[in-house]
């Protein structure tokens, strides 16, 4: 189960690149995809979310209760705004770069864990109970939503 999370996990973050190639920077940061968000605050949400996930399974790692980033705010809409507020002035290679770095140590983290004992119980790897289950349906998502910008 734990190959079969981690490869969904890869897969679906591949194919939210993929959505992106050949798409010019101005494109990117200029036509809504997502509401009003462009690709460009698309990929900011989603740097917001991996580093999220790796703040919980830091957490998990040192035996802490587990919190997510969101949970202090008002609600998820505004986290996300205010996060993707926050990489605003950042270019689409610096934001693109900030997903593959943090998607990368996500990756190793969960790596890290034997496969009988993730680093939320023995449901950790279980798409459905695990709090990190969501991940490649949330990558999922949004590739629908990039590749609006090729008309697919």
């Amino acid at each position: 189960m734990k190959q079969q999370l981690i490869s969904a996990v890869q897969s679906e973050r591949q194919a939210v690149f993929t959505a992106l190639e050949g798409i010019d920077d101005a494109t990117l940061t200029m036509a809504p995809v997502c509401g009003t968000w462009t690709a460009k605050e698309v990929l900011a949400h989603l740097a917001a979310v991996d580093t999220a996930v790796l703040g919980v399974l830091r957490q998990a790692r040192a035996g802490d209760a587990v919190t997510w980033a969101w949970d202090s705010a008002t609600d998820g809409d505004s986290w996300n705004q205010s996060e993707v507020d926050r990489r605003r002035h950042r270019s689409i290679a610096q934001v693109r770069e900030e997903i593959a770095e943090t998607h990368r140590t996500i990756l190793a983290e969960v790596e890290s864990w034997p496969a009988e004992s993730g680093p939320f119980g023995p449901d950790s790897w279980d798409a459905e109970k695990s709090p990190i289950g969501w991940l490649p349906a949330h990558d999922r998502e949004h590739t629908a939503l990039l590749l609006k910008l090729r008309g697919g």
